[in-house]
């Protein structure tokens, strides 16, 4: 039961009912009447309504790997652990990000310089580069990204991916 109010959304609910079908307290459902300041909850099965102590009520989850229970049974927080492929590109142009800093900081230069990146990317990633490239430009501070071939002097970052930086 939730400690503060009641929903008028219905939620199955486990009978151990004496003499009801297994078939019958898997349809039972439960109501809450949002009644006055105290929420009553009952519980029906094959059309008679059940005592409190004829069933259980419980919270389930369909996904138990990816679900946790919030404190007094008040329900239940479900991850969506899917990786889509937007998902996926955004995860690697926020390493390229870090990897890029990391460049930054070992060329010497100051947090606050503008900088000019010529970013050498693999052909398999080039879209993902180009989806995010003001987000790359935007948190490394580049008045400059152009995505072509690096220099001879250029640094390697993750993945198959160089660049060259430069103070602007």
């Amino acid at each position: 039961m939730r400690p503060s109010g009641c929903s008028t959304r219905p939620s199955r609910v486990a009978s151990r009912a004496a003499g009801v079908p297994q078939r019958s307290a898997a349809a039972a459902t439960s109501s809450a009447r949002a009644s006055a300041p105290n929420c009553r909850w009952s519980a029906h099965a094959a059309g008679i309504e059940l005592l409190p102590e004829e069933y259980t009520q419980r919270l389930v989850a369909a996904e138990p790997e990816s679900t946790a229970a919030l404190p007094d049974g008040a329900g239940l927080v479900v991850l969506d652990s899917a990786v889509t492929e937007e998902l996926e590109a955004e995860g690697w142009a926020k390493d390229r990000i870090r990897e890029l800093q990391d460049a930054r900081r070992a060329a010497g230069l100051e947090v606050s310089d503008r900088i000019t990146v010529v970013l050498d990317v693999p052909e398999e990633r080039r879209d993902w580069a180009l989806a995010h490239r003001e987000l790359i430009a935007g948190e490394i501070l580049a008045v400059e990204l152009e995505l072509a071939e690096a220099p001879g002097d250029a640094v390697e970052l993750g993945e198959g991916v160089r660049a060259a930086i430069a103070k602007a």
